[in-house]
């Protein structure tokens, strides 16, 4: 405590304090708890209702600068090859090829079903098969190790 600070009980209470002791006075009755608890569980329910109907959008023209080239090249794809889709890409590393050439094979095959999400898929591995078998059409894949 401050050494000139001195309590005066005479001295008027502001009006942030009048507001404060109405506001405590309605929050111990009943009525007000059950409304505070309404008002509460109504809250929550509304969030809940918003979080089920949130829709997930994601374009990758939001995270692109407005004037850079590539954005300029996305707008011009996205306006003139709009059917095409989006080129997508698999990168593989540190990864023993011949030991794991059938489980490669495995994944291009799953990828080539999916006709509805895939338009076509270039692979330098369909193409080493096709060389591979062309030269041994008897060609076991187990040799490779």
């Amino acid at each position: 405590v401050h050494n000139h600070f001195s309590l005066n009980q005479n001295e008027d209470p502001g009006i942030l304090a009048k507001i404060f002791e109405f506001f405590s006075s309605l929050l111990v009755t009943i009525p007000f708890k059950i409304c505070t608890v309404i008002f509460t569980l109504s809250l929550l329910g509304v969030g809940i209702f918003g979080i089920i109907h949130l829709r997930m959008e994601f374009r990758p023209e939001w995270l692109m600068d407005p004037d850079s080239e590539i954005f300029g090249w996305y707008l011009a794809h996205k306006k003139y090859f709009s059917l095409d889709g989006e080129r997508g890409s698999i990168y593989i590393k540190e990864t023993n090829y011949t030991e794991n050439f059938e489980k490669l094979d495995d994944m291009i095959t799953k990828l080539e079903n999916e006709e509805l999400v895939i338009r076509s898929i270039d692979s330098w591995h369909t193409k080493f098969k096709s060389f591979l078998e062309t030269d041994n059409p008897n060609f076991d894949w187990s040799s490779l190790n």
